[in-house]
C-alpha cells in the first residue's frame, strides 16, 4: 500500500472538498455548470480550445468579409438608421439632392447593435460600410448662380452618418431600390428606376460606382471609377473612367472631370456603339417605323461635356457601312436637343436608306419605283431634335446614280427639315443644286423640292429615275415640286408643280413618230418594238406641269433634221399609263408636207398605238 501511494504523482492530486466548495460559492450559478464541466477536461485541451476561439474571432471577419456585408445583410432594418426626411444636397453643379431614403450602418460580426461611441468612432474613422435603402435622388442641370461651386455642399445636419455620406468618408456604400429624377431646363423629367449600386472608396484615392438601373423598362449596367480630387488655383480635377451598357447601346470613356465654376467632363477617348438606331429611338420614347438603314452606329473620338453641351472632336462615325470624320456637338439647353457640326466622308452610299423593292427589272429598281414602294414616310424623331450639320463627300451613291463630290447642308428646326444641295457634282460634269424640305412630319408630311440640275447627261439620269433611257444629250432641268402623304404612293399621287427641260445642243429621244406609225401598221402583222430606234433632235425647250400625280405636256416641239416633232398629253406617274399625241411634219416639194399623227395609250411595256389620218 505504501509503495502504491509513493508511485502516485502529486500533480494527480485533486483539491479537497472544502477548497472546491469555496470556489463554487464565488461563481454565479450559470457559470458553475460550465466550471464543473471544464473541471473534467484536461488543461491542454482547454488551452487549445481557447486559442482556436481567439483565432476564429480574429480572422473570420477577414475570410467571410463579403458574406458578412452582403447586400441582404446590409439592408436589414437597423435600430440606428437615419431617415432622410428633408433634402440633403450632395453637389451644387449639377445640383444633386437626396430627397428621401434610409441610411444605416450594419451591425458588427457579433450581430449586436453598436454603442453610440463605437458607431461614431467607426463613422468618423472613415471605415464604415453604409447602407442606403430606397433613396430618391434629384439631379438638376440648370445653373444656380451664387451657389457653392464646391461639390458636396452639406445641408445642415448633426448626423455623423449623413456627414460621412456627403463627404464620401466611408469604405463602402450599398444602394438598393433607389430612383433618380433628372430635371432638364426645358425638357421633360427623366426618371431612372430600380437603381442599385455599390460605391467603394479605394484607399481614399478613388471611388468606384458599379450597379444597374432601369430606364423605360430596359436594364442599364454601369461601372464608373472616379479618382481623388486635385485642387489647384481655385480649380478642381478628378480622373474618370466609365462604362455603360444597355441592350441597344454601350459607351466607354476615359477622361477627367474639372470644376472651375462650371463642371466639365473631358475624355481623351470615348466610344459609343448602337446596335440599331431604330431600336434606340423606340426605347427613348417616340415610335419609329421599321425600314432599311439606320442600323448599326458607332462614334469614337475626344469628348467634352459642359453646361449640358456634348462635343465630339476629331470623331470617327460609322453607320450602315458608311464612314465619316469630323466634329459634332449636342446642345441640351433648349426645348429640344440641338445637333451641329461638320462631317466629311470619302464615299457615302444612300442606297441603304431607300425603300426596298424586288429588282424584277430596271424599272422596278428605279428611284421612282423604290420611292413609290415606301410604306411609311412619317418621321416622328424630327420633332424631337434640332440640327445644323454640314456634310461633304468625295462620292455619293444613290441607287444607280453616282456623284463625284457632294456638299450638303442639313437644317432641322421645330420639325421642319431643310436639305440644301450646295454643290453636288454628277457624272460627266453635271451639277445639282437646290433645296428639299419636309414639314408636318407626324401624320401627313409635306414635301417640297426646288432646284436645278445643270449641264447633266440625260441618259444616265433618266435610267436612274425611271429605269429606261428616255432621252440623251446634255442639258438642264428645273424643278419646283410639292406633295404630301404618309407613304410613297400617296406622295406621288399628290405630286404637283412644274418641270422644265432644256437641251441647248439637242440630243436624242427614245422613239420617233414615223417609227411609231410604222410599228402601228406592222402590229397587225405581228408587231415590232416601236422604240427600237432613237431619233436625233435639235435644240429643245420643254416645260411640263404636274397635278395630282399627272405629268402634263402641251406642245413640246423639237427639230429632227427637216422634220418637226410635236408631243403633248399626259403620263400618270402612279400607274405609268400614258395618253400621248405625237405628230411629225416633214416638208415636201412645192410647199407640201408629210404629216404623221399617232396616239400612244397604255403602259410603256404594252402600249396601244393608233395612227390618225393626216
Amino acid at each position: 500500500m505504501q509503495g502504491d501511494e509513493k508511485q502516485t504523482p502529486e500533480r494527480d492530486a485533486k483539491p479537497g472538498p472544502a477548497t472546491w466548495a469555496r470556489t463554487m460559492r464565488r461563481i454565479p450559478a450559470g457559470q458553475q455548470l460550465v466550471a464543473m464541466r471544464l473541471r473534467k477536461i484536461p488543461s491542454q485541451l482547454v488551452l487549445t480550445g481557447l486559442l482556436a476561439l481567439a483565432g476564429l474571432i480574429l480572422f473570420t471577419p477577414l475570410v467571410l468579409d463579403d458574406l458578412v456585408y452582403r447586400s441582404g445583410y446590409l439592408l436589414r432594418p437597423a435600430t440606428d438608421a437615419v431617415e432622410i426626411s428633408r433634402p440633403l444636397v450632395l453637389s451644387d453643379q449639377p445640383r444633386i439632392t437626396i430627397l428621401s431614403g434610409s441610411l444605416s450602418v450594419p451591425r458588427g460580426f457579433s450581430g449586436r447593435p453598436r454603442t453610440g461611441e463605437a458607431l461614431a468612432a467607426l463613422v468618423k474613422g472613415g471605415n464604415a460600410r453604409l447602407a442606403l435603402a430606397a433613396p430618391v435622388f434629384q439631379v438638376e442641370f440648370a445653373s444656380k448662380p451664387g451657389g457653392d461651386d464646391r461639390p458636396g455642399a452639406l445641408a445642415a445636419s448633426g448626423s455623423p452618418m449623413l456627414a460621412a455620406l456627403n463627404d464620401a468618408t466611408f469604405e463602402k456604400l450599398t444602394i438598393r431600390d433607389g430612383a433618380i429624377h433628372v430635371l432638364t431646363p426645358n425638357g421633360p423629367e427623366i426618371v431612372f428606376e430600380d437603381v442599385n449600386a455599390d460605391v467603394v472608396v479605394k484607399r481614399k484615392t478613388a471611388m468606384r460606382i458599379k450597379g444597374t438601373l432601369k430606364y423605360r423598362g430596359e436594364v442599364v449596367t454601369y461601372d464608373t471609377t472616379v479618382g481623388s480630387r486635385i485642387e489647384r488655383r481655385g480649380a478642381m480635377r478628378m480622373p474618370v473612367k466609365a462604362q455603360i451598357k444597355a441592350n441597344p447601346v454601350s459607351a466607354v470613356l476615359d477622361g477627367r472631370l474639372d470644376w472651375r465654376g462650371v463642371p466639365t467632363l473631358t475624355a481623351t477617348t470615348a466610344e459609343v456603339n448602337i446596335t440599331s438606331v431604330r431600336a434606340l429611338a423606340r426605347w427613348l420614347g417616340p415610335a419609329w417605323p421599321s425600314g432599311p438603314g439606320l442600323k448599326d452606329f458607332s462614334a469614337s473620338g475626344g469628348l467634352e461635356w459642359s453646361e449640358n453641351t456634348i462635343a465630339v472632336h476629331q470623331g470617327l462615325f460609322r453607320m450602315d457601312d458608311n464612314e465619316a470624320r469630323g466634329e459634332l456637338q449636342i446642345d441640351l439647353n433648349g426645348a429640344r436637343p440641338a445637333i451641329s457640326g461638320t462631317l466629311a466622308a470619302s464615299s457615302f452610299d444612300l442606297s441603304p436608306y431607300l425603300p426596298v423593292s424586288a429588282p424584277e427589272d430596271a424599272a422596278a429598281s428605279s428611284l421612282i419605283a423604290r420611292f413609290k414602294s415606301a410604306r411609311d414616310l412619317t418621321l416622328p424623331l424630327l420633332g424631337l431634335v434640332d440640327a445644323d450639320v454640314r456634310f461633304s463627300a468625295d462620292k455619293v451613291r444613290l441607287a444607280d446614280l453616282d456623284s463625284e463630290r457632294a456638299a450638303i447642308g442639313l437644317n432641322l428646326h421645330a420639325g421642319r427639315l431643310l436639305i440644301a444641295l450646295a454643290d453636288v457634282a454628277l457624272p460627266g460634269g453635271g451639277q445639282a443644286r437646290g433645296e428639299f424640305t419636309i414639314e408636318g412630319w407626324t401624320t401627313l408630311p409635306n414635301y417640297a423640292v426646288k432646284g436645278a440640275i445643270e449641264h447633266v447627261e440625260m441618259g444616265p439620269l433618266t435610267v436612274a429615275l425611271t429605269g429606261n433611257t428616255l432621252m440623251s444629250g446634255r442639258g438642264d432641268i428645273d424643278l419646283n415640286l410639292s406633295a404630301s402623304g404618309a407613304s410613297g404612293i400617296d406622295v406621288v399621287s399628290k405630286l404637283g408643280g412644274s418641270i422644265g427641260i432644256d437641251l441647248p445642243s439637242g440630243g436624242t429621244v427614245a422613239c420617233s413618230v414615223p417609227s411609231i406609225a410604222a410599228a402601228a401598221r406592222a402590229l397587225q402583222l405581228g408587231g415590232i418594238d416601236p422604240c427600237s430606234t432613237s431619233t436625233a433632235i435639235g435644240p429643245l425647250k420643254a416645260r411640263g406641269s404636274l397635278a395630282h400625280g399627272m405629268m402634263l405636256f402641251d406642245g413640246i416641239a423639237a427639230k429632227s433634221g427637216e422634220k418637226t416633232v410635236q408631243i403633248g398629253g399626259a403620263i400618270d406617274l402612279v400607274t405609268w399609263i400614258m395618253d400621248l399625241a405625237a405628230s411629225s411634219v416633214t416638208p415636201k416639194a412645192e410647199g407640201q408636207a408629210e404629216i404623221v399623227r399617232v396616239n400612244v395609250r397604255g403602259r410603256p411595256d404594252a402600249p396601244t398605238l393608233i395612227v390618225r389620218a393626216p
